[in-house]
């Protein structure tokens, strides 16, 4: 099922770039996989770098398109901020969403890394450490929407549960957090390893107030209904 203000023209773009970022991964997976039977300890750690740098951007993005903007922005209004606002409006609408949908923009937004990752000489254990931590942080983020998605599902398929179970991905415990008033914490939805941190610094918030105090700009000036009406 389609999401409010989601046209055709998006849909190809999204669906392009799921094919393109697909291919590019594989060659990109072909790479790590050599590089780990070169230097297994240097990989291992790029991936667990890319999986902690997945889970901040997902928080830093969440944060930015439920706080900041309106959805008839240019280009980031329809393809990123529009389907923020809708998830806060009908948290359940993601669920009813296709494949494509929810992961397209996910898509097109990690193919700049993998760009990155492709333009990496072949040798060295820099290249090796980047290449591995890219690839763990491109897939992770277009797994991003569909982890989301599941956190919200009744049911999951019976791995990403156990996953859910074991912290490895997020729960949807964790992830309700998020949708009790006043819906300003727990913004990471990858893994959600780094909400306790985010919280115990007050990020987010002081961010809020740095930024009101430099443009004069409040966050979440548009409120949907469902932030309303929960918080009266």
């Amino acid at each position: 099922m389609k999401g409010r203000g989601y046209g055709r023209a998006q849909r190809g773009v999204e669906a392009a770039g799921i094919f393109v970022w697909a291919a590019a991964t594989t060659v990109l997976a072909h790479k790590v996989a050599s590089d780990l039977a070169a230097d297994a300890a240097v990989v291992v750690a790029g991936l667990a770098i890319g999986l902690i740098g997945a889970d901040c951007i997902s928080g830093i993005a969440h944060w930015l398109a439920d706080t900041w903007g309106e959805e008839d922005w240019p280009i980031v209004g329809p393809a990123i901020i529009r389907s923020f606002r809708e998830h806060h409006a009908d948290p359940d609408a993601i669920v009813r969403h296709d494949f494509i949908e929810t992961n397209g923009a996910t898509s097109l937004g990690a193919l700049s890394f993998v760009a990155f990752a492709a333009a990496l000489p072949s040798g060295g254990e820099g290249a090796m450490l980047t290449r591995a931590a890219v690839f763990s942080l491109s897939s992770a983020l277009v797994a991003t929407n569909q982890i989301h998605k599941w956190a919200h599902a009744a049911t999951a398929p019976r791995v990403v549960a156990w996953l859910q179970r074991r912290g490895w991905i997020l729960s949807p415990t964790h992830h309700a957090v998020h949708h009790t008033p006043p819906f300003d914490r727990h913004y990471c939805i990858t893994t959600g390893w780094l909400n306790p941190l985010c919280e115990r610094l007050d990020l987010f918030r002081s961010l809020e107030r740095w930024i009101t105090l430099v443009s004069g700009a409040l966050p979440r000036r548009s409120e949907t209904p469902q932030r309303r009406v929960t918080a009266q």
